[in-house]
């Protein structure tokens, strides 16, 4: 099916390596900007959730700093 494409009737390296080293590169840059979203999310939800309730008591999953 491939060899109906003009781009992969020449054989040749690059012409059959190419598109998986493009597409590996591409995986490789997703995975690490979501492991960057995930740890910052993470990270930013703790720091933004450690305090006293203004009123009431705490909602749940409030850290409580003791002083």
């Amino acid at each position: 099916m491939l060899k109906n494409i003009p781009f992969f009737k020449k054989p040749g390296y690059r012409a059959e390596v190419l598109p998986f080293l493009v597409f590996r590169s591409v995986m490789i840059a997703m995975q690490i900007i979501c492991v960057v979203v995930v740890l910052f999310g993470t990270f930013y939800v703790i720091l933004n959730n450690v305090g006293e309730s203004r009123e009431g008591p705490p909602p749940p999953g409030t850290l409580i700093k003791n002083k």
